[in-house]
């Protein structure tokens, strides 16, 4: 699998990287080529902080959709690109990096649409990273996930009338 790293602006986005490319390189899985969108954060941090010959530094906005190839893994924020990598059965899996991304990460955990994790800057983040990736039946729920959404942003929209507002029966 190619990797593609989409943090947004997480503001722990440097101790994420930390914890997730030495994991990633370790293992034979994924090509040694990762691509990180570096939303606001900084490359220069980025290259002063890691071995980048394996990295594909990538500024600015992209649709994830032109980034992904028939074997590309996607290690994303829980926000609401995480519909659209559901919808377009993108292996990968989930971390939270805010607080207003727990409730989405439990509903994906809750329905098995996508694993995930909140970040928490402890070793119990590192323990579960590595059970994330030596987990290999993420590109099963990926395609049972892709099945269940057809369009993840009309999806999105629901989910977040019905659970986080409360709008109850009001559909997109």
């Amino acid at each position: 699998f190619d990797v593609i790293i989409n943090l947004g602006a997480a503001k722990d986005f440097q101790l994420i990287l930390d914890e997730l490319l030495p994991q990633i390189r370790r293992r034979r899985i994924f090509n040694h080529q990762i691509s990180i969108l570096t939303g606001s954060n900084s490359i220069t941090e980025i290259v002063n902080a890691h071995e980048i010959s394996d990295l594909n530094l990538i500024e600015g906005t992209y649709n994830l959709k032109d980034l992904i190839g028939p074997n590309t893994f996607v290690i994303s924020a829980a926000g609401v690109t995480a519909w659209e990598l559901i919808s377009l059965g993108v292996p990968g899996f989930l971390i939270g990096v805010v607080n207003n991304q727990v409730e989405q990460l439990q509903y994906f955990n809750k329905l098995g649409l996508r694993d995930g994790l909140l970040y928490e800057n402890n070793s119990d983040f590192s323990i579960q990273i590595s059970s994330l990736l030596d987990n290999m039946s993420f590109v099963d729920v990926s395609r049972k996930a892709q099945k269940t959404l057809r369009n993840g942003r009309i999806e999105a929209i629901d989910w977040i009338l019905h659970e986080v507002l409360n709008v109850p029966h009001r559909r997109i």
